[in-house]
C-alpha cells in the first residue's frame, strides 16, 4: 500500500467529524476505488490487513463488522467458484447497508408520529433523519461541549425548519424532563444488549426512566458486536486547558426501552437475537442476489 494510500485510508478510519456509518460507507468507497481486477488471494490478504487497521480503532464496531462480512463473502463466493467483480461486491453490500438504514428510519417515522418533544443528544445522521420526517415535534438539545456535536445538529435541524430548542449541557435534566420520549442514536450494541452512544447518553436515559419515559435507539443489526470486540475511545483535547474523556459509553440495557431497526422495534434482548440470525446468513443473501 503506497504512502498516499496509507494516508486516505488513516484520514477515514480516524474521522472524527461524521458517524460509523459515514465512515464504513467511506471504506467501502476506498475498497471499490483501489482494487480493480485483481485475485482472489490478493483481496483476502488486503481486506485482513484494511481490518486490522480499522481495528485499531475498536470503539467503533460498524466499520469492522463490514470488513469483516465484506472478507467472508469473498472466501465463500471463492469456495463455491463463483468469480464475481470487486465492484459488484461492494455495490451489493452497500445497498444492502443502506437499505437497512432507509428502513429503519421508515419505522421510526411511523412509530414516533404520536411523540410530540423529543430529547435527542449529539448528531446522529439517522436522528436527523427521522426528525425530519416527523416535521410536528419539538427537538430539545445540548450542545455537546467541547465536541459540540449536539450544536450541529441544532443548527442542521433549524435549517430544515425544525422546531429545536438548545439547552446548556448542564441543563440536560431540564431538557429531558420537558419531553416525552428520549431518541438516541447507537455506535453499538454490545452482546449483552447494551447501547453504546456519545457520552451523555447514559445521564438522559437514567433521568428519562426516573421521569417514566421511554428511552429508544436507532440502530441496524450490522451495529451488534457479535465478536466482542468493544473498547472506549478516550479523546484528549487541549486548548489552554487539558481536557481527556472518553467519547462513546455504555448504557446499560435496563435503560433502554427499545431498538428501532430495519427489523422494527425490538426489546434489547430480542435486538441480539434477531440480529445475530440476521448476520449469520448475511453472505448468502448477496450470493442470492449474483
Amino acid at each position: 500500500m503506497d504512502t498516499e494510500s496509507q494516508d486516505l485510508l488513516k484520514s477515514i478510519i480516524e474521522d472524527r467529524e461524521h458517524g460509523s456509518t459515514q465512515i464504513a460507507l467511506n471504506l467501502l468507497n476506498y475498497i471499490s476505488e483501489k482494487l480493480h481486477n485483481v485475485e482472489i488471494p490478493y483481496l483476502v490478504g488486503f481486506l485482513e490487513d484494511l481490518e486490522r487497521k480499522v481495528m485499531e480503532r475498536r470503539s467503533l464496531i460498524l466499520p469492522s463488522n463490514i470488513l469483516h462480512i465484506f472478507k467472508e463473502n469473498v472466501k465463500a463466493l471463492s469456495k463455491l467458484g463463483i468469480e464475481i467483480g470487486i465492484e459488484k461486491i461492494v455495490s451489493m453490500i452497500r445497498e444492502s447497508y443502506i437499505n437497512a438504514l432507509n428502513t429503519a428510519v421508515k419505522n421510526a417515522v411511523d412509530l414516533l408520529e404520536d411523540f410530540k418533544k423529543i430529547f435527542t443528544l449529539s448528531y446522529s445522521s439517522q436522528v436527523f433523519k427521522i426528525l425530519v420526517n416527523l416535521r410536528e415535534v419539538d427537538v430539545y438539545i445540548v450542545p455537546g461541549w467541547p465536541v459540540m456535536d449536539g450544536l450541529k445538529m441544532y443548527r442542521e435541524l433549524a435549517l430544515k425548519n425544525i422546531n429545536v430548542k438548545l439547552y446548556p449541557d448542564l441543563s440536560i435534566g431540564e431538557a429531558v424532563t420537558k419531553c416525552d420520549l428520549v431518541l438516541l442514536g447507537s455506535d453499538a450494541v454490545l452482546s449483552d444488549s447494551s447501547l453504546v452512544n456519545r457520552t451523555g447518553s447514559r445521564v438522559a436515559a437514567m433521568i428519562a426512566k426516573e421521569n417514566e419515559l421511554d428511552v429508544y435507539s436507532v440502530t441496524d443489526s450490522l451495529k451488534l458486536d457479535f465478536r466482542s470486540l468493544w473498547i472506549p475511545e478516550t479523546w484528549v483535547i487541549e486548548d489552554n486547558v487539558k481536557l481527556e474523556f472518553e467519547i462513546f459509553e455504555v448504557v446499560e440495557d435496563k435503560f433502554v426501552d427499545g431498538y428501532i431497526s430495519e427489523m422494527g422495534l425490538d426489546h434489547p434482548e430480542m435486538f441480539v437475537e434477531k440480529s445475530l440470525e440476521k448476520l449469520k446468513d448475511f453472505w448468502l443473501r448477496i450470493y442470492e442476489k449474483i
